[in-house]
């Protein structure tokens, strides 16, 4: 008797191109949207975080006093540089090639033109300081260069020629302890010069590393004999030693103008176009641009250059003004 094979049941297996490898494929691909869509989310995310952790901070001041040459004898000026002491307020009019001494008031007490300078004259002259005896010093770029002292009543005191030793086109001079310390642009370095105009030391040279300069156009120097440079080119600025070796460099991301150190070790870094100031602690970190609380939505635009007194105070000088400026607390927000 034959017997009946028994059938077995094949299980049925999807061909390429069937509706469940089609279905399966779909899924994948909606998985893989999906995932790629959180992703960008998250780093989106992440870089609106990061921009608000490291955008700028504001450093705000209130304005105390700010006062001009209008309505005064000495008429109208327009601020290139300003140093300060106890009892005045000197203020660099390169347009108008003239010195003009105020009292810490803001009222006009001398002029110091070319008249008073002599033959050498007063051309583009830059960078303001003084010295421990409160006598003023003005740096001339031209011809190699030449530092003009003069006391605070107009008279000149003495030049020191920088012809004839290296020097091209400088613009910054700051007071050392007996010494100048002079920011020699055109040649990218810095030069300590004795009063009668021996070269003491020379430092840096042009490029970008650390202790060296691109265009550097002014000097602070602080209590401790430090110096603060304004590498313009380079947009930052850097600190040195009293032997000129590299401290630390503060980062400006812009080309810089005047520096001011104060005796807390905050660093002022005026911007060259006057676009804003920025404000670091001692260790380069930024506490913000100076921003007036009474004004309190951008930077105080206009200031090309910083001192600070030491009463502490911010002298700030804006085109035709002169401004004094004590931190403050944030403004409180808008109450809805």
């Amino acid at each position: 008797m034959a017997t009946a094979k028994k059938k077995t049941a094949k299980k049925a297996v999807p061909k390429a191109g069937s509706k469940a490898d089609a279905k399966k494929n779909k899924k994948t691909l909606i998985v893989t949207v999906v995932a790629i869509a959180v992703i960008i989310c998250l780093a989106e995310l992440a870089i609106v975080t990061m921009s608000q952790l490291t955008a700028p901070s504001f450093y705000y001041v209130q304005v105390a006093q700010s006062f001009s040459g209008d309505g005064q004898t000495c008429g109208p000026f327009k601020a290139w540089d300003v140093t300060a002491g106890k009892d005045y307020i000197a203020v660099c009019d390169q347009s108008n090639k003239r010195i003009l001494v105020f009292d810490p008031q803001g009222h006009f007490k001398v002029q110091i033109d070319e008249k008073v300078a002599g033959p050498r004259g007063l051309r583009e002259i830059s960078c303001l300081t003084h010295d421990n005896q409160d006598n003023l010093y003005v740096i001339q770029p031209w011809e190699g260069g030449a530092i003009m002292g003069f006391g605070l009543s107009g008279k000149h005191l003495s030049d020191v020629d920088l012809n004839n030793k290296g020097f091209f086109g400088p613009r910054g001079v700051a007071w050392d302890n007996g010494n100048f310390v002079v920011a020699d642009t055109g040649s990218h370095r810095l030069v300590m010069v004795s009063p009668d105009g021996s070269i003491l030391k020379v430092m840096g040279q042009k490029g970008s590393g650390r202790g060296e300069f691109v265009n550097p156009n002014a000097i602070a120097v602080d209590a401790a004999g430090n110096f603060y440079v304004s590498d313009s080119d380079n947009q930052r600025i850097q600190c040195l030693d009293p032997k000129g070796v590299f401290v630390r460099g503060y980062d400006v991301s812009a080309p810089v103008g005047k520096v001011a150190v104060d005796t807390q070790g905050k660093v002022y870094a005026a911007e060259a176009g006057g676009n804003f100031v920025k404000v670091f602690d001692k260790n380069g970190k930024v506490l913000g641009k100076l921003v007036d609380a009474a004004h309190p939505n951008e930077p105080i635009g206009g200031i090309i250059a910083v001192t600070i007194p030491e009463d502490g105070t911010i002298l700030a000088a804006r085109g035709s003004e002169i401004l004094t400026l004590h931190p403050t607390q944030a403004p409180e927000p808008a109450k809805k």
